[in-house]
């Protein structure tokens, strides 16, 4: 019986390595699997990568597009840029004031208030306006009564600043009624002006005043 045995077993174990190596040598190739016919199931997962698959479908795979994100913190603030260059003068401005009832004394002084209107006055404390805190240049001073001197009168115009006349001035002659003058005069800043008004030796007729300075900056 056990020399039996042993040859049975042999034989089987022959059969077995000539099925093993038939089974290996008819494996499927994709030639001779049916289009459509695999599944997911059949596919290993994680065996497939994105270059086993065509371009088409890698675009295929694109998500749709996310919301915005939420904006970033504000950088730094940047260097401070060069100063530019001055810009062009604005146009002038000036002084423009009224004095009424001026005296009909010869040889006499008043004052009159500058950008006001009110009588004249003897008392230069009590007609003056005071300047912005910046220096201003002061030209073209214009002056004219509502009635000439007269005979043998005149009227005397000038920009009062800090207590002194200035070098922008003017004369009404007997006959006239306007004068101008264009000294230049720089008026320091926070300066107090007025405008003095005199008469000539012989006394002129009663009139009113108005006036006029053109200032720029220098």
């Amino acid at each position: 019986m056990k020399s039996l045995r042993t040859p049975l077993v042999a034989a089987l174990v022959l059969v077995l390595a000539l099925a093993g190596t038939a089974g290996a040598a008819t494996l499927i190739t994709g030639k001779q699997v049916k289009n459509n016919s695999l599944t997911g199931k059949d596919i290993k997962n994680g065996s497939v990568k994105a270059a086993d698959i065509s371009a088409a479908a890698r675009s295929s795979l694109k998500g749709a597009k996310g919301n915005t994100g939420a904006a970033g913190a504000n950088g730094a603030d940047g260097a401070k840029g060069d100063i530019g260059a001055t810009g062009p003068a604005g146009p002038p401005v000036g002084f423009m004031g009224r004095a009424d009832d001026l005296s009909t004394d010869n040889l006499h002084s008043e004052f009159g208030l500058v950008n006001a209107v009110g009588l004249a006055f003897d008392n230069a404390s009590l007609r003056t306006t005071l300047t912005p805190a910046v220096e201003l240049r002061a030209t073209r001073l214009v002056a004219k009564v509502n009635a000439a001197p007269g005979a043998g009168s005149s009227r005397y115009f000038v920009l009062h600043v800090n207590g002194d006349d200035t070098a922008l001035r003017c004369t009404i002659g007997p006959a006239q009624s306007v004068c101008s003058g264009d000294g230049p005069t720089v008026i320091p800043p926070s300066s107090e002006v007025s405008m003095r008004m005199a008469s000539g030796v012989a006394a002129p007729s009663a009139a009113d005043a108005i006036y006029a300075v053109t200032l720029e900056r220098p």
